[in-house]
């Protein structure tokens, strides 16, 4: 019988791996998976970063916009004090014509009504106790003469024989409240058809809470210039807080002349043009300031 022998084929025969390719094997997708890992890091720090940036110019940007909505329409003269940090200023509520004056010290203005209707009232928010209504002298040739009264109580009325629609004060409004004023005392001169401002006098200031940032806010001021102000409201933050370099404190206020010149304080009768910074950090450290400013125009100076 004839022996049959068996024999491996090279084809059959299979080879580990080495201790040294395993070694490297892991080496290798060790580095990779540190490289990814380094990768995704980075990324999501700068994303961080970014979402941060965005966060802290979104918050100086609201400061910057709440202070230039709040003096929009402002003049000089509605201009009390002016610092670095601070600004104290009378602040347009609302403004109409009287239609009606139904006692000596109570005058009626048009209702609101809507776009295109003819109504001569437009209101920033609702007039309250305390605010100043001004009232335009008939005889102002060059200059705008204002006579001014502290406003006792605002009321609503929809009695229709005040400012009718026939008068041509508020066409297609008779059924909408009219805003009745009641005054301290009345000017000279008021009549039917006499231009109104009403105004609130407020101070914005950068001031510093109990959780040692910064922050914008505002206090309620009675009428007169020489009266003290209200406690503060916070309005905005957090920014960066008070600090005797101004070019690193949280918010700062300019006043300059029609030639851009800088104006001291004593001077801001002549201001034309207000220059507003709101600056704040990246948390959770300072180094990276955002700084957002703006420039709000005055209306033309005319006595108050």
């Amino acid at each position: 019988m004839p022996l049959l022998v068996l024999s491996r084929s090279p084809a059959n025969h299979r080879r580990g791996f080495t201790l040294i390719e395993l070694l490297v094997a892991v080496v290798i997708f060790g580095v990779v998976g540190a490289l990814t890992i380094s990768t995704t890091v980075v990324q999501e720090r700068v994303a961080s970063a970014i979402l941060q940036r965005t966060h802290a110019t979104r918050t100086a940007t609201e400061a910057l916009e709440i202070v230039a909505a709040d003096l929009r329409g402002s003049s000089s003269d509605d201009l009390v004090v002016v610092t670095d940090s601070s600004l104290d200023a009378y602040t347009p509520v609302a403004e109409g014509v009287v239609c009606a004056w139904p006692s000596a010290l109570v005058v009626a203005l048009p209702p609101l009504g809507s776009v295109g209707e003819g109504t001569r009232t437009r209101w920033r928010s609702m007039p309250r106790e305390g605010d100043v209504a001004l009232f335009l002298d008939p005889d102002t040739s060059d200059v705008m003469a204002w006579r001014e009264a502290v406003i006792n109580s605002v009321s609503l009325s929809s009695d229709p024989t005040l400012c009718p629609s026939s008068d041509g004060y508020a066409a297609g409004t008779d059924g909408e409240p009219r805003l009745v004023l009641e005054l301290d005392g009345m000017p000279a001169r008021v009549g039917e058809g006499t231009m109104v401002r009403i105004q609130r006098r407020e101070r914005l200031v950068l001031y510093r809470p109990s959780d040692g940032g910064g922050q914008l806010g505002v206090r309620l001021c009675p009428p007169r210039r020489d009266e003290p102000c209200g406690a503060v409201q916070p309005a905005a933050g957090p920014l960066l807080p008070p600090a005797s370099d101004t070019a690193m404190a949280g918010f700062h206020f300019a006043v300059l002349d029609s030639s851009l010149a800088p104006l001291p304080p004593s001077d801001i009768s002549r201001a034309a043009l207000l220059h507003i910074v709101a600056r704040t950090s990246r948390p959770p450290s300072r180094a990276g300031l955002v700084a957002v400013d703006g420039w709000l125009s005055l209306r033309s100076s005319g006595a108050r």
